[in-house]
This record gives structure tokens, sequence and C-alpha cells, in this order.
């Protein structure tokens, strides 16, 4: 015999928004340029959800949740030219605001911050600049994440969260950017981040003693890494030709209280790598191009589950035409080589800490994809 389960997913979301924004500041010649403002906010999502699973109606923790933001900032910025090639930028930012949850469960928090930003430019030589850069952020939340969802494909629940708190993270960086010709340059950057509160999936107990599983403050993370991007012109083998290539490398570290080990945190792909070629027909009004990808991995941990996703290297070549005027016509064609992707679900019980339950493996493929667009201006 065969056991059929029918589910049923409706979920009814209406975000407002109202932002006042008002600034002070100094124009002219002055070395100094002060500016003052204020910017107030209103935000507000009313959301509802319904999920039936065999004509039984399923209750999820959070499934009806109105959400209320205020938010006020005054903030003080200057922009300093302490010479032709030293310039000074930076201010300081404080953000007040109350957030209230109420319907299905209901919570009111109140915050405070000071969003501190430094940033030094310096001409080493007309060709060479750098820059040094400290900030104080503080993340924005997704009022989502308060109310619970249904990822029907995986039949997972997501529990919605009222206690979520904004994720800070400071940051120093430096930069440099070297123009070596008309179209050539190579900019490299270094970053470090120490994160608060960061964003992840974690074990959320509720009032009526269920134990459900959502996003939540996981506590603190390193973030680091580096990036760089090479413009390359080619004059001297292919008239008009230009070879972009770019890299990124990032890495974190995060202590996960589910299974009381280190790994790294979600929502990024630690290693990207590019290369482009474009060469510009001048005279026939034209352009064309290839561009290289190359694989990637991302990894997902959820409470009960690490989801990968990952990419083969793939091909993309684009032709285009400026021939007639006003018009701008561009023939595409992505994954040339065929985009060969593949998702897996490593799956345990109860937590990542439990037993090994299994694996769902998914391959999927992407053929070339054609697509024709046109740019106007009339």
């Amino acid at each position: 015999s065969e056991m059929c389960i029918r589910d049923s997913f409706k979920q009814d979301r209406l975000k407002t928004e109202v932002i006042l924004r008002n600034t002070y500041g100094k124009v002219g010649s002055d070395k100094f340029k002060p500016e003052y403002g204020v910017e107030i906010a209103s935000n507000k999502l009313d959301t509802e959800l319904d999920y039936v699973e065999n004509n039984q109606v399923q209750i999820l923790d959070a499934a009806n949740v109105v959400v209320e933001e205020i938010r006020a900032e005054i903030f003080a910025t200057f922009a300093y030219s302490a010479s032709n090639d030293l310039s000074i930028d930076g201010g300081i930012t404080a953000e007040f605001s109350t957030i209230e949850v109420s319907g299905d469960v209901s919570n009111k928090q109140s915050f405070k911050f000071l969003k501190p930003r430094l940033s030094v430019n310096y001409n080493i030589s007309p060709e060479l600049q750098w820059n040094l850069l400290a900030e104080h952020k503080v993340g924005q939340l997704n009022f989502n994440d308060f109310a619970a969802s249904n990822e029907a494909t995986d039949d997972r629940d997501t529990a919605g969260n009222p206690n979520l708190t904004p994720d800070q993270s400071t940051q120093l960086s430096t930069q440099l950017d070297w123009g070596f010709s008309e179209k050539g340059s190579l900019t490299v950057k270094a970053f470090y981040q120490w994160r608060q509160d960061i964003l992840e999936y974690i074990i959320i107990p509720s009032d009526n003693g269920n134990i459900s599983h959502g996003l939540g403050n996981a506590g603190d993370a390193t973030f680091r890494g580096f990036e760089t991007a090479l413009n390359l012109p080619l004059e001297n083998f292919i008239p008009h030709g230009l070879l972009a290539v770019s890299y990124q490398y990032k890495r974190s570290k995060h202590f996960d209280s589910v299974n009381n080990s280190n790994r790294i945190i979600n929502n990024y792909t630690p290693k990207e790598f590019n290369i482009e070629f474009r060469q510009d027909l001048v005279e026939q009004k034209m352009a064309w191009g290839v561009e290289f990808i190359s694989h990637f991995t991302d990894s997902i941990y959820l409470v009960d589950e690490l989801i990968t996703f990952e990419g083969n290297n793939r091909l993309e070549a684009f032709v285009e035409s400026t021939y007639f005027d006003g018009l701008k016509i561009q023939l595409q064609v992505e994954h040339l080589n065929t985009g060969e992707y593949r998702r897996s679900r490593f799956m345990y019980e109860d937590d990542r800490s439990g037993a090994y339950l299994g694996s769902q493996i998914s391959q999927r493929k992407r053929k070339p994809e054609i697509k024709l667009s046109v740019w106007g201006t009339f």
C-alpha cells in the first residue's frame, strides 16, 4: 500500500514602511565639512499562515503575528581635506528603536546603539590610492523571521521568534587601488569583522513546552577575507580587448551551541573566481565577450540538518550592438557548457549532535539558456 500526504500551505503578508529624513550640512571650499541629520522610520508587518496536512490543521508557533517598529537615528558626519593627498571622513550615529510583536506571541523590546565610522584616504601617488576604514554596524532585522514559515519542498517548518535582536559587527578593512592606465586597474581589499548576536538557526523553546527550530541570536563570530579585482587592457594583442579577473576568499568562525563545536557561519560563499573577456568593435558598434565563473560550495547549518549546494565551472557568452541610435541590443547565453548543481541534505535525529539519519541528494542540470535584452531611451 502507498501513503499519500496532502499538504496545504498559505501565507499572507502585508508590509508597510514610512521614512522621514532631514539633513543639514555645510558646503563650500572649506577643508572641514560637517553634516547633521535625523531619520525617523515606521515599519510594520502583518502576517498570517495556514498549514494543513492530511486535512488536519497544524499548529505552528508564531504563525499569525504583527511586528511594528519605530526607529529614530540622529547622526553627525564630516569630511576633512587635510591636504591634496590626505582626506578623512567619518561620523557617529545614535540609533533608538522599539520593536513590538503581537498576535500568537507577544514581546516588546527597546534598543540603543552607537554606530561610529572613520575612513582615511591617502594618495600615495597619482595612480595609487590607499584607504583604511573602521566602523561599527547594526543589522536591520527581517520582520519575516518573527513569524513562522514552511518550506514545502523540504517538508520543514520554521518557528517564528519574537525575541530577535539586531546583529552587530565591528570591521577593520584596508584597500589599495592602482590605476596603471586609462582602462587598467588593480584593487586589493582585506577585512576582518568581529560579529555579535549573529543570526543563525537555533533551538527555540516555546510557551506551550514544544521545542521548535528557527532563526535566533546565536552569539559571536569572526569573519575575515580578501577581495581582488584586475582590469587588464589587451591592446597590444587584441584591439579594444579587456580582461577582467576577480577573486574573493572568505573565512569565518563561530561556536555552535547545537553540537558544541566550531563551524563557519551561514550566508556567504567561501571562494569565488571569475574571468571575463570583452572586445569592443568600435567601427561596427558591436561588442562581444565570454565569462568563466568558477565552481562553488555553499553551506547552510540548520538545527537538525546540514545543507550544501555546489555548482560546477560555468561559461557565459554575449554579443551586443548599439548600431541603432538610442538602442542597445544584447544576446546572452548562460550555462554555455551546461550548469551542473548538486544539493545535499544531511539529516540528524533531534539536532546535529544526534544520530545521523541519512542524506538526500539531488542533481540538477541547466542547459544553455538564451536571453535577448533590449534597452532604449526615448
